[in-house]
C-alpha cells in the first residue's frame, strides 16, 4: 500500500477526500432531498386529496342527517322552519359537492360521488314531490317514507365508504411515509458509517506513509549529523516527501563534493607548505654559506688592505707576499663566481617559491568561493524546513479542526477525534524535528563562516609570504648587481697584482691606489654581508611562515577527516 501511496502527493491525497467528502455529503443531501420531497409529497396529496376529501364527506354526512331529521320532522309535522332547514342544508351540500369535486379523483371517488349524486337527487326529487302535500296537512305515506329511509340509508352507507377509503388511502400514504422515514434513517446511517470507515482508514494510511517517511528522513539526517556523507538517498516517489529526499541527496552530495575538494586542496596545500619550507631551510642554508664567504672575502681584502701599508717597509718580502695575494685574489674571484652563481640560482627558486604561493593564494580563492557557494545550499536547506515546519502547522491546524468537527459530531466523532489527535501529535513532532534541522543547519552554517573566515586569514598570511618573498628577491638582485660589481674590481686587483709581480717598480706608485681599492672593496664585503643578513632572516620569515602553513593545513585536514565521504 505504501508503495501505491509513494505515487500520490500528500496535497493529492488530502484534495481526494475533501472530494470524496463532498460527494458523500451531495449524496447524503440528494438522498434526504428526495426522500423529504417524496414525504412532502405524500403529506400533501394526504391532505388534499385523502383528509380534505374526509372532512367533505364529514360535512355531507352531517347536513344529510340534518336533512334526513328535518324531513322526518315534516313527515310528522309540517313547518316551513324545517322546510328552510332543508333547503339551507341542500345549499350547504351542493356548496360541499363543489368542492369535493374540484379535488382530484380517483376512480373510486368518482364512482362514489357519481353514486351519492343520484341518491341525492332520487332523495331530494322525492321530497319535492312529497313536500307539497306535506304543506297541505296531509302525512307521508308508509311507502314515500320507506323510499326516504331506503334512499338515505344508501345515501349515508355510499359516503361512509368513501370516508372509509380515503381513511385506508391516508393509512396507506402514513404507512409509505414511514418506510420512507425508515429507508432515509438507514440510508443516512450506512452513509455516515461508509464515510468514518472510509476517512479513517484513508487517514491511517496517510499517517503511516508520513509516520515512515519522517522516520526514514530522520535517520538520514541523523547519520549526516555525524559527519557521514556516504548515506545514499533516493527520491523513489513524486510525493512530497519523495521530492524532499531528493532535494536532501542532492545537499548531501553537493556538501560531499566540496568536503572532497577541500580535502583534495589541502592535501595539495599541506604538499607546497612542505616544499616551500624545504626551499626556504635551503635558501636559509645558502644564505649563511654566502655570508661566510663574504665575511672570509672582508677578512681577506682587510688583510690585503694592511699588506699594502706595509709594504713600504716589507720590501724585500714582497714577491713572495705578492704571490701569496695574487693566490688569494684568484680564490675570491672564484668565490664571488660561486656567490653571484648561487645568488642567480636562489633568485630562481624565489620566483618559483612566488608563483606556487600564488597557486595556492589562487586555490584559497575558490575554497572560499565553495564555502560561500555552500553557505548558500544551507540557507536553501534552512528554506526547505521552513516549509516543512509550515506544513507541520497547517497539519496541526487541519488536525484541530478536525477534531472540532469531531467533537461537534458528538459520539459518532470520537474516533476522528483521537485520529486527529494523533495527527497533532505528528505535527508538533515534525515541528519539533524542522527545528532541530534548523539548529543544526545553523551550526553548520556558523562552521562554514568560521572556514571562510580562517581561508581570509590564509589568504592575508599567504599575501604578506608573497610580499616578503618580493622583498628577497629584490634583496638577492641586489646582492647580484653588488657581487656582479664586485667581480671586475677583483679582476682589477688581479690584473694589478699580476703588474706589480711583473714590475715592481711600479709597485710604490700604484700601492695607495691598490690600498684605496682594497677599502671599496672591504666596504662592499661589508654592504653584501648586511645584505646577506638580511636575506637569512627573511629566509628564515619565510620558513616560520611555511611552518604555520603547514600547521593550519594540517589541523583543517584533521577537520575535513572528521567527515565520510
Amino acid at each position: 500500500m505504501n508503495k501505491i501511496l509513494k505515487k500520490f502527493k500528500i496535497s493529492t491525497i488530502i484534495m481526494s477526500m475533501s472530494i470524496l467528502a463532498i460527494v458523500f455529503s451531495l449524496t447524503i443531501g440528494c438522498l434526504g432531498y428526495f426522500d423529504i420531497k417524496e414525504v412532502n409529497d405524500n403529506s400533501s396529496d394526504m391532505y388534499h386529496n385523502m383528509t380534505m376529501p374526509i372532512s367533505h364527506i364529514g360535512s355531507l354526512r352531517a347536513d344529510f342527517f340534518a336533512v334526513r331529521v328535518s324531513v322526518n320532522k315534516l313527515g310528522t309535522n309540517y313547518s316551513n322552519d324545517y322546510d328552510l332547514k332543508i333547503n339551507e342544508y341542500d345549499a350547504k351540500i351542493q356548496t360541499t359537492l363543489k368542492s369535493y369535486l374540484a379535488t382530484e379523483l380517483d376512480t373510486t371517488d368518482k364512482e362514489g360521488l357519481d353514486k351519492f349524486q343520484k341518491e341525492y337527487s332520487d332523495y331530494m326529487n322525492l321530497w319535492k314531490k312529497v313536500e307539497p302535500s306535506l304543506a297541505k296537512g296531509e302525512k307521508l305515506s308508509a311507502e314515500d317514507t320507506k323510499k326516504l329511509e331506503s334512499i338515505g340509508e344508501s345515501i349515508e352507507t355510499t359516503l361512509k365508504g368513501l370516508r372509509d377509503y380515503n381513511v385506508d388511502l391516508a393509512a396507506k400514504t402514513d404507512t409509505n411515509n414511514d418506510k420512507v422515514y425508515d429507508r432515509s434513517v438507514r440510508s443516512f446511517i450506512i452513509m455516515n458509517i461508509v464515510v468514518i470507515i472510509t476517512f479513517v482508514l484513508i487517514s491511517i494510511l496517510v499517517i503511516s506513509f508520513i509516520k515512515v517517511y519522517s522516520k526514514e528522513i530522520i535517520d538520514y539526517m541523523a547519520r549526516v549529523s555525524t559527519g557521514d556523507f556516504t548515506e545514499k538517498i533516493e527520491g523513489d516517489s513524486k510525493s512530497e516527501f519523495g521530492i524532499m529526499k531528493a532535494s536532501l541527496s542532492k545537499t548531501i552530495e553537493s556538501i560531499s563534493l566540496l568536503i572532497k575538494s577541500i580535502h583534495e586542496k589541502s592535501q595539495i596545500i599541506e604538499e607546497r607548505s612542505i616544499s616551500l619550507s624545504t626551499v626556504s631551510e635551503e635558501m636559509a642554508s645558502s644564505s649563511e654559506n654566502v655570508s661566510a664567504a663574504i665575511q672570509q672575502t672582508s677578512v681577506g681584502v682587510a688583510s690585503q688592505a694592511n699588506d699594502l701599508l706595509e709594504i713600504t717597509s716589507v720590501l724585500n718580502k714582497f714577491s713572495s707576499e705578492l704571490e701569496t695575494m695574487v693566490k688569494s685574489i684568484e680564490d675570491i674571484h672564484s668565490n664571488s663566481n660561486d656567490i653571484n652563481s648561487m645568488a642567480n640560482e636562489n633568485h630562481k627558486d624565489l620566483q618559483s617559491l612566488v608563483e606556487s604561493v600564488t597557486r595556492i593564494n589562487n586555490s584559497f580563492k575558490d575554497f572560499a568561493v565553495k564555502i560561500s557557494h555552500m553557505g548558500k545550499n544551507i540557507i536553501q536547506i534552512n528554506q526547505i524546513t521552513n516549509v516543512i515546519n509550515g506544513i507541520a502547522e497547517q497539519t496541526n491546524l487541519l488536525a484541530l479542526n478536525a477534531a472540532i468537527e469531531a467533537a461537534r459530531a458528538g459520539e459518532s466523532g470520537r474516533g476522528f477525534s483521537v485520529v486527529a489527535e494523533e495527527i497533532r501529535k505528528l505535527a508538533e513532532e515534525s515541528q519539533v524535528s524542522s527545528k532541530n534541522i534548523t539548529n543544526l543547519i545553523a551550526n553548520i552554517s556558523q562552521e562554514s563562516s568560521d572556514m571562510l573566515r580562517s581561508t581570509d586569514i590564509m589568504s592575508g598570511e599567504l599575501n604578506n609570504q608573497v610580499t616578503v618573498i618580493n622583498t628577497s628577491i629584490e634583496s638577492f638582485k641586489k646582492i647580484i648587481d653588488a657581487v656582479e660589481g664586485v667581480i671586475p674590481k677583483i679582476q682589477v686587483i688581479n690584473s694589478s697584482a699580476s703588474n706589480i709581480n711583473n714590475d715592481k717598480d711600479v709597485l710604490l706608485e700604484k700601492m695607495y691606489s691598490s690600498s684605496s681599492v682594497a677599502e671599496e672593496v672591504s666596504a662592499s664585503t661589508e654592504e653584501i654581508a648586511a645584505s646577506t643578513e638580511e636575506m637569512n632572516a627573511a629566509s628564515q620569515q619565510v620558513a616560520d611562515s611555511a611552518c604555520s602553513l603547514n600547521a593550519l593545513t594540517k589541523e583543517m585536514m584533521e577537520d575535513v577527516n572528521n567527515f565520510k565521504l
